[in-house]
C-alpha cells in the first residue's frame, strides 16, 4: 500500500495475526512435522503460505480503507456543495427582503401619486419587482430542496457505513467467541 494511513496498518497487522495463528495451529503444516516425515524439500510451501497471507490482506486491507475514502472524499463534496447551496441562499433571502421592501415603498408611491402617467410607471416597476420576487422564490425554493436531498443523501450515506462497522465488529467478535470455546475445550 502506497504510504498507508495508521488505521490501515493496525488493520493490516491485526489480520495478519489471526491468519498466523490459525496458520500455526495447523499441526500438518509445521515444520517439525514436515521435517520429521522426511518432507522437508517440500517446506517451501510454507513460505509460499505466508506470501500469500501477506499479499491477499494486503489486498483486502487496500480495498476496504480506499472504500472508505471515497466515501469520505464524497461526503466531503457533498457538504461543499451543501455550503455553496447555503450561500446561494442566503443571497436570494437578501434579495427577496430588499424586493419586498422596493415592492413596498413602491407601493406606498403609488397610493399617493395623482399623476396618471407616473402612476403608470410605479405600476410597471410593481409589476418587474413582484416578477423578480416571484423568480426569487422558486429559486430559493429549489435550493433548499436540493439542500434537503444532499443532507438526506449523507444521513443514508452514514447509516450504510455505521451498519458496515457493526457487521464488521460482529465477525470481528466471532473469532474471538470460538477462540475461547476452543480453549475452555481443551480445558
Amino acid at each position: 500500500i502506497k504510504e498507508p494511513t495508521y488505521y490501515q496498518i493496525i488493520s493490516f497487522i491485526n489480520v495478519l495475526a489471526v491468519q498466523f495463528k490459525k496458520f500455526n495451529q495447523n499441526f500438518s503444516l509445521s515444520a517439525y512435522q514436515l521435517i520429521s516425515n522426511g518432507k522437508s524439500k517440500i517446506c517451501f510451501i510454507r513460505t509460499l503460505i505466508i506470501d500469500s497471507f501477506i499479499k491477499l490482506t494486503n489486498h483486502f486491507t487496500k480495498g476496504a480503507f480506499t472504500d472508505l475514502l471515497k466515501s469520505e472524499e464524497k461526503v466531503h463534496k457533498l457538504d461543499t456543495t451543501i455550503a455553496n447551496l447555503s450561500q446561494k441562499a442566503n443571497r436570494l433571502s437578501s434579495l427577496l427582503k430588499k424586493d419586498n421592501e422596493m415592492l413596498e415603498e413602491q407601493t406606498n408611491k403609488l397610493a399617493v401619486e395623482t399623476d396618471e402617467t407616473t402612476k403608470s410607471s410605479i405600476s410597471h416597476i410593481i409589476d418587474v419587482i413582484k416578477s423578480r420576487i416571484e423568480e426569487h422564490t422558486v429559486s430559493l425554493k429549489a435550493t433548499q430542496d436540493r439542500i434537503d436531498d444532499i443532507k438526506n443523501e449523507i444521513s443514508k450515506m452514514a447509516a450504510r457505513e455505521e451498519e458496515h462497522a457493526k457487521e464488521n465488529n460482529e465477525k470481528e467478535a466471532e473469532p474471538a467467541v470460538e477462540e475461547q470455546n476452543n480453549n475452555t475445550a481443551q480445558e
